[in-house]
């Protein structure tokens, strides 16, 4: 498997309570469970009290990509909060600090993807839920609406694969340093699903 990203969540996230432009914002790390039982570590950003226009505002949920977490989300936080929008981030399961030992490319992670959703959405404090993926969380986005989902407003991909086998074929021979045959790549698919 591809390096697991480490990090420390009380330094890396930066402070609970932060400002951007003059505004005063916080964060609010919480824990989900997904259908398998696993912990998904997340992490709300939103408005603090006192500077919240309203009780409900829109929520973009940020999906990391492969051999990566929440950490990713930093970037956007800036742009969506100045802009009314709060941003829900976690760790897949099998990354960050999540329960789990694999990642399926997008599979299983929609499962995350779907607490996630039900977390904002019986939150009482989301109007609206879009998503925010790259590379794996952009295909898992892909999945996750493809399902039918029809509580997503909008979603943004970004860089997401087109094609399981022929991406797990490279993730193979960049790792084993030997060429895999397409059969193999294909054997092992099958058996994951």
């Amino acid at each position: 498997r591809p390096p697991r990203d480490r990090y420390d969540a009380k330094s890396d996230l930066g402070p609970s309570i932060f400002c951007v432009s003059n505004k005063t914002y916080k964060r609010t790390d919480l824990t989900l469970r997904n259908p398998h039982q696993k912990r998904i570590r997340c992490s709300h950003f939103e408005p603090s009290t006192m500077e919240r226009a309203t009780r409900r505002l829109p929520a973009v949920i940020y999906l990391h990509g492969n051999s990566s977490s929440r950490l990713e989300a930093l970037p956007v936080l800036s742009p969506l909060l100045q802009r009314g929008v709060t941003v829900f981030a976690f760790d897949f399961a099998g990354s960050g600090l999540s329960d789990g030992e694999h990642v399926s490319l997008g599979y299983f992670e929609r499962e995350d993807v779907e607490a996630a959703v039900d977390y904002l959405a019986n939150s009482g404090t989301v109007s609206t839920i879009g998503l925010w993926g790259r590379s794996m969380g952009a295909v898992t986005a892909l999945m996750y609406v493809a399902r039918g989902h029809h509580s997503i407003s909008g979603i943004v991909c970004d860089s997401p694969f087109a094609d399981l086998q022929v991406l797990s074929k490279e993730f193979a021979e960049s790792y084993l340093q030997i060429p895999v045959p397409k059969l193999m790549v294909s054997a092992a698919l099958e058996v994951i699903r």
